[in-house]
This record gives structure tokens, C-alpha cells and sequence, in this order.
């Protein structure tokens, strides 16, 4: 089953036939209050971690590439059996609030990876790649 579909994100489609539901199905107890902060701008996509205090906007629609990374760091980062990642260019992301509340791990024998997370929460957050010009959105 699919519960929460009504917060789900605007560019993901449920293709399959299994039930949905907006919040938690019946007889699943009290749900959870949740409120959304202020919308995006127009054409534009928001994210943040989970307790909000970092946040960012995408502008444009989200386009990817979207990627499911299986690698072993990705999985362990991420504790699942992948990691979803969306790529943009820096032009197109800007924080809106939080950034002083990022921390930054690489894995030290890795050429490219690091995990960025906020330090309230542990939430995962985007990675800015000022050097490639991409962000690596999870």
C-alpha cells in the first residue's frame, strides 16, 4: 500500500495498483499533524530536512537525471538497498535557509563521495559540487 500520497512529490507518478491513501489507512490509530511550509515559486521545486531547518529551492521543473545508486557507500549512507539522487546544476539550487547548520562527511579513501546532513535532525541534505557545478539532491 501507499499511505501519505497526497504529500508526495509532484514528479513521481504511482504506476502501480496497490491501495492509497492521503494519511494513515483506517484502523491504522491517530495520525500525525503535518503542515507544509510556505509553497515554492513558481516552476519551482522546494525541499528540506526533516525538521526544517534546512531548506532549498530548485528552480525549473525537475528534469534529472534521477538516480538509484546501488553502491555499497550509497546504501550505507542512505541505510537502504539504494540511494535515490537527483543531479542540477548550481545555477539552478539555492539554500534558503540552514546552510550553517550542514555537516559534511567524505569518506576519506573516496574521490568523489560525501554525505552532508543537517546537525538538528541528521535529515539528509543536498551536496553542492562547486567544481563540476552540480548539486547532488537526495
Amino acid at each position: 500500500m501507499h499511505i501519505f500520497v497526497a504529500a508526495g512529490a509532484p514528479w513521481h507518478e504511482i504506476a502501480d495498483s496497490l491501495p492509497r491513501f492521503d494519511g494513515y489507512p483506517p484502523g491504522a490509530g491517530d495520525a500525525v499533524p503535518f503542515s507544509r511550509r510556505s509553497e515554492a515559486a513558481p516552476g519551482a521545486v522546494r525541499g528540506s530536512c526533516l525538521c526544517g531547518g534546512v531548506a532549498y529551492e530548485i528552480a525549473g521543473q525537475v528534469s534529472g537525471p534521477i538516480v538509484n545508486c546501488h553502491c555499497s557507500r550509497c546504501r550505507k549512507a542512505r541505510s537502504a538497498a539504494h540511494a535515490s539522487n537527483l543531479f542540477v546544476e548550481t545555477s539552478r539550487f539555492r539554500w534558503l535557509r540552514g546552510e550553517e547548520l550542514l555537516v559534511s562527511y567524505k569518506v576519506p579513501e573516496a574521490e568523489r563521495f560525501t554525505q552532508v546532513f543537517c546537525r538538528t535532525c541528521g535529515g539528509s541534505a543536498p551536496r553542492v559540487d562547486a567544481a563540476r557545478g552540480r548539486v547532488v539532491v537526495p
